[in-house]
């Protein structure tokens, strides 16, 4: 299953896995840290480490366009010629999902609510995989009980 979610991101570009596999890796290791150390500031440094790159990723495949537009419509209103330089990437399919499930999670391990999963392939495929409500279910049932926002999800389904 995870290979194929993969090959979903590889579809519309393939550079959108390596991008994908980035965001995973980055919070698995931040939650990782986080579930191992015991100092409140590592914790921190750890959780806030791993939001920002995530949200920094989701800001320039999101967001880059519209902010350098503003900047370059401010800058003329004070006739102050700059440019930004623009990218035209084409939006990653589900970025917004799997950044806000990946910082989600990392929330949840940084607060306690669950452990840190030490599987990559587990957290991985929980990251990139489009859960419907049915395979939730078989997820779950596999015994992945990964994350306390799955759990909520799960109380909607009864």
């Amino acid at each position: 299953m995870l290979l194929a979610s993969y090959y979903f991101y590889m579809c519309w570009e393939p550079v959108y896995a390596l991008l994908l596999l980035t965001s995973t890796s980055i919070t698995y290791i931040s939650a990782l840290c986080m579930d191992r150390f015991r100092s409140r500031r590592r914790r921190k440094i750890s959780l806030f480490s791993g939001i920002f790159i995530n949200l920094g990723i989701l800001f320039f495949y999101k967001y880059y366009e519209f902010a350098g537009s503003l900047i370059t419509d401010f800058f003329s209103l004070l006739n102050i010629g700059i440019d930004i330089p623009r990218w035209n990437v084409l939006l990653p399919v589900g970025i917004s999902f799997y950044i806000f499930q990946a910082v989600g999670y990392a929330v949840d391990v940084y607060r306690g609510t669950i452990k840190a999963e030490k599987n990559f392939v587990v957290y991985a495929l929980f990251i990139s995989f489009f859960l419907s409500n049915e395979l939730k279910i078989c997820f779950l049932s596999l015994g992945k009980n990964i994350s306390f926002r799955m759990r909520i999800l799960m109380q909607d389904l009864d």
